[in-house]
């Protein structure tokens, strides 16, 4: 009889574990994917700074603020698109200038077990005023 109670305990403990073993491992993968995420955001904010700041402070033509921004994301193998929004010739008070750059999300995720990233991007956009 004392037999019969320690195989029931054992084996409740065996599903207790399975079930607790499972949430974190699927907390831990949530962790690992929101920290990757996180990363890639931080280079492309740090290259799109980069790249504008290259054409608000010195005479550096969209495209070469283009390599400027893709030289800052050089470590990462994404398929990376960066849009340059210049000053418009017709307003003279317009000194804006902006660097966006895009990735697919599915392109960043570890994977999409869930369903829950679609088709949305991450998006790094920098705006400065330019001097002079």
């Amino acid at each position: 009889m004392v037999m019969k109670n320690k195989k029931k305990i054992r084996g409740a403990a065996l599903v207790e574990m399975a079930l607790v073993i499972g949430l974190l491992v699927v907390l831990l993968l949530g962790i690992m994917q929101f920290a990757l995420i996180f990363f890639v955001h931080h280079h492309m904010l740090h290259a799109a700074r980069e790249a504008t700041r290259s054409l608000a402070v010195r005479t550096v033509t969209p495209d070469e603020a283009e390599v400027v921004a893709l030289y800052h994301l050089g470590g990462l193998s994404l398929p990376f698109t960066v849009t340059i929004t210049e000053p418009s010739l017709a307003d003279p008070f317009d000194k804006v200038v902006a660097v966006e750059i895009t990735v697919p999300m599915k392109q960043v995720a570890l994977g999409d077990l869930l369903g829950l990233i679609g088709n949305e991007n991450l998006v790094a956009r920098v705006t400065m005023r330019k001097e002079g």
